[in-house]
């Protein structure tokens, strides 16, 4: 029969002062029982399936803050409950404490081993109480180690994998990549060890991919749609705001917020923009796994960044930039609204890009569809309008492209758009 009392043992540890680097450990506090069991009894030998029933109810106790459950007993949560919990400077857990061997902690900056206390010679057997092996000693940060009872903590920029402090934008696992890759390796997600898909595509087991399912879309997107990551079932975002939120495009405020551009390219967030260029530059300018080597084919050079690029090819074994679309292009079949401008992949329906690119509405106005075309609308003065003519007819007002008498303005319209005429004179390509 187990102990039902067990659940009912709790420590309360002292709190040190700390240097810096070093945290004390909190305060416990006492385990929450649940109040089914207060008051419990039973007269007489209690049959087996009371014992079970009670024996279960011990297991369902919640530990509170500060504890944890360890072989049917709350102990402190900064407790040893198997030698599994020491590492660093200790490897035995004894009555709840780390020690070396049975005996106390390594002092010193020295790692517990086999033997006992020796030199460590790597970052990794300092763990802890310390996080650096400087000289054969195990430091924190650039500090002593800490004191028993504290822990290491890793410095500003940097944070802590498998016990080692690594730089804050390196992934740790593949969990720290998004759905364009699925390995981490030497700090730079990859899929299948070469380099991350691009935005937009899915890593599996076969390579880059469409998406099947929104959950695969993040960073600059959030939704699939037709096999295609996409923000809010529009372009993936770009430019100054490549981040996707639920608002839509925004600025990223974190490396997280961006997808890495290759393996060789850890993701980085730079003044609200994601670094979307590889660091491999110049002779050695293709990204094979996490190095940059010179390209041999095209295939190496990598996908284009996104619909509105061809992909980069490989000339002089130097892997060249990817060429944009001119303005106008279309990159989404069946929808006339899907146009390339600046090399970005926009809808024309916006009160930047208004039915073409670079068809900006002033202040005050708004960018509407009257008989399919997509104008500046809501404007009261000819002076409100780049072609100074606001058109009354159709309703509602609007900036035309015309004179207002009826006749074209050929070179209103931005470069690579022209003229037509209609219900509604408009810009188009």
């Amino acid at each position: 029969m187990r102990d039902l009392c067990a659940v009912c043992g709790w420590l309360v540890l002292a709190v040190a002062q700390a240097p810096l680097g070093c945290a004390s450990s909190g305060t416990v506090t006492e385990p929450q029982v649940d109040a089914s069991m207060e008051g419990a009894s039973h007269v007489g030998r209690p049959d087996s399936a009371h014992v079970d029933a009670l024996a279960d109810a011990a297991h369902a106790v919640a530990c509170g803050t500060g504890t944890k459950l360890c072989d049917d007993e709350c102990i402190a949560e900064t407790a040893c409950c198997t030698s599994a919990d020491c590492s660093g400077d200790t490897n035995t857990c004894t009555a709840g404490s780390c020690t070396c061997n049975g005996t106390a902690p390594c002092e010193g900056g020295m790692v517990c081993a086999g033997p006992g206390c020796t030199t460590c010679s790597s970052d990794a057997e300092c763990t802890g109480l310390s996080n650096r092996c400087v000289a054969s000693v195990c430091k924190c940060n650039a500090g002593p180690a800490c004191r028993s009872g504290e822990t290491c903590s890793c410095p500003s920029g940097e944070k802590s994998c498998g016990s080692v402090c690594v730089p804050s934008t390196d992934c740790c696992s593949k969990i720290d990549c998004g759905a364009n890759a699925n390995t981490c390796t030497s700090g730079a997600c990859g899929c299948n060890g070469g380099p991350a898909c691009p935005q937009g595509q899915v890593c599996t087991s076969d390579g880059c991919a469409s998406c099947t399912a929104t959950s695969q879309c993040t960073g600059n997107t959030n939704a699939c749609t037709d096999g295609a990551c996409s923000c809010d079932d529009g372009p993936p975002c770009a430019g100054a705001t490549p981040y996707c939120a639920t608002s839509g495009c925004v600025e990223c405020t974190t490396a997280s917020a961006c997808g890495a551009p290759d393996g060789c390219t850890p993701a980085a967030c730079t003044g609200g923009k994601c670094v979307t260029a590889s660091s491999c530059t110049g002779s050695k300018s293709h990204c094979s796994g996490n190095k940059c080597v010179e390209c041999t084919t095209d295939a190496e050079c990598g996908k284009a960044p996104n619909a509105c690029h061809d992909a980069p090819k490989c000339s002089g074994n130097v892997c060249q930039a990817a060429v944009a679309l001119a303005d106008g292009a279309s990159w989404k079949s069946g929808d006339g609204n899907a146009r390339c401008c600046g090399g970005n992949p926009v809808e024309t329906t916006s009160d930047t890009n208004c039915g073409v690119c670079g068809w900006a509405c002033k202040s005050g106005l708004s960018c509407k569809a009257i008989d399919g075309a997509y104008l500046c609308t809501g404007c009261t003065a000819d002076s409100q309008c780049a072609s100074n003519c606001c058109s009354e007819s159709p309703a509602p007002n609007h900036c035309s492209p015309s004179n207002c008498a009826g006749a074209c303005q050929a070179h209103i319209c931005p470069d690579g758009s022209h003229c037509v005429t209609g219900t509604v004179d408009h810009c188009t390509y």
